[in-house]
C-alpha cells in the first residue's frame, strides 16, 4: 500500500473525489491506493445524468439563450470548474508486511484532491444579445423548480460559493481544517475567477457572454447528491422578465421569458475503480478519461 517517491523520500498518496461528489465541495473523496499485484478496475456503469427536454438552445425576441446541465459525469471537460490540488499530510507507518506500526512516526505524504469548486449540478449558460439595445439583469428571475414543486435559491455571487466549499472540506473528516489551510487559497482564487449568470450581468448589443447558473440544492456531499438525483427526474429552468423593450424614456416596455425543461437520464460512464473494487459505482470510482 506504500508508494514512495524515491528522489525525496517522501511518499505520494493520491486521493480522488468521490464520482458523485458533486463536490461538491469535497464530496466524498476516496483513497485509491492500489498495488503493483493489484491494478486499478477499469469498468463501465450506468450513472444518472439530466439532459434538456426539447431545444437547449432558444431564440426569441433577440435574445439567444442556450443551457447545458453540468453533472459529475461532464465537469471534468470544464477546466473553470475542475481543479486539481496537492496537499501535505500523514498517514501511519507500516512494516515490511504492511500493517501498521504504531511504534513508528507517521510517514509524511502528499495527498491529491480533484473536485468541482461549484455545487453540482449547475448549468452552462450562453446569451447572445441582439435586441440592439443594452441588456441589464437587474430584474431578472431565475428560478430552478423540481417536478415536485421545489424551488432552490440562486448563488448571487462567487462569495457565497467559497464559504460552501470551505464548510465542506472542513467537515469532511477525511480532509478537515488542516487541508482546507492548504488549498482554499487555491480554491478561492478560482472560485471568484467563475463567470456566474447572476443580476448584475450586463451585456451590449451584439455581447455574447458564456458562464454558469449555480442554484443552492443543499448538496455538500456524495450522499447529498446521490439522494437528489434519486428523488429528482425532472427540473424546471426559467429566465424570466427578461428586458428585450424600452420606451423612449428607458423604462422596459417588454419582456420576454426563456424556460428549459431538464429530464432525468441514465447513460454508461466509464470509470476507473480501487483494486479489489467488488461493486463499481460512482461513489467509489473515478471517471476515465
Amino acid at each position: 500500500m506504500k508508494n514512495l517517491d524515491k528522489s525525496n523520500g517522501i511518499g505520494k498518496l493520491a486521493l480522488w473525489r468521490s464520482g458523485a461528489l458533486a463536490l461538491v465541495a469535497g464530496s466524498a473523496l476516496t483513497s485509491c491506493l492500489p498495488t503493483p499485484q493489484q491494478p486499478p478496475i477499469i469498468t463501465t456503469i450506468n450513472v444518472p445524468s439530466f439532459k434538456v427536454h426539447d431545444q437547449s438552445e432558444v431564440t426569441k425576441d433577440g435574445l439567444t439563450v442556450s443551457i447545458q446541465p453540468v453533472m459529475d459525469d461532464t465537469v471534468r471537460s470544464l477546466s473553470q470548474l475542475y481543479k486539481v490540488a496537492t496537499y501535505k499530510t500523514t498517514r501511519p507507518a507500516t512494516n515490511m508486511f504492511g500493517q501498521t506500526d504504531p511504534t513508528q512516526p507517521p510517514v509524511p505524504v502528499e495527498g491529491k484532491l480533484e473536485l468541482s469548486i461549484v455545487p453540482l449540478p449547475c448549468f452552462k449558460v450562453q446569451v447572445a444579445n441582439h435586441t440592439g439595445h443594452v441588456l441589464r439583469f437587474t430584474q431578472v428571475v431565475f428560478r430552478l423548480q423540481s417536478g415536485s414543486g421545489q424551488n432552490y435559491p440562486l448563488f448571487a455571487g462567487t462569495s457565497e460559493i467559497v464559504p460552501w466549499l470551505d464548510n465542506v472540506l472542513n467537515s469532511n473528516p477525511q480532509f478537515g481544517p488542516s487541508v482546507a489551510k492548504q488549498v482554499m487559497p487555491g480554491f478561492t482564487s478560482a472560485i471568484n475567477g467563475v463567470p456566474l449568470l447572476t443580476r448584475n450581468v450586463e451585456l451590449l448589443n451584439g455581447d455574447v457572454w458564456n458562464g454558469y447558473l449555480v442554484f443552492n440544492m443543499n448538496i455538500s456531499t456524495a450522499k447529498d447528491y446521490n439522494d437528489f438525483l434519486a428523488a429528482t427526474e425532472r427540473l424546471s429552468l426559467r429566465l424570466a422578465e427578461m428586458p428585450v423593450g424600452y420606451t423612449d424614456a428607458g423604462a422596459v416596455s417588454k419582456t420576454t421569458e426563456f424556460t428549459f425543461v431538464i429530464d432525468k437520464l441514465t447513460a454508461p460512464m466509464r470509470v476507473k475503480c480501487p483494486a479489489g473494487t467488488q461493486e463499481p459505482s460512482v461513489s467509489v470510482c473515478s471517471k476515465e478519461m
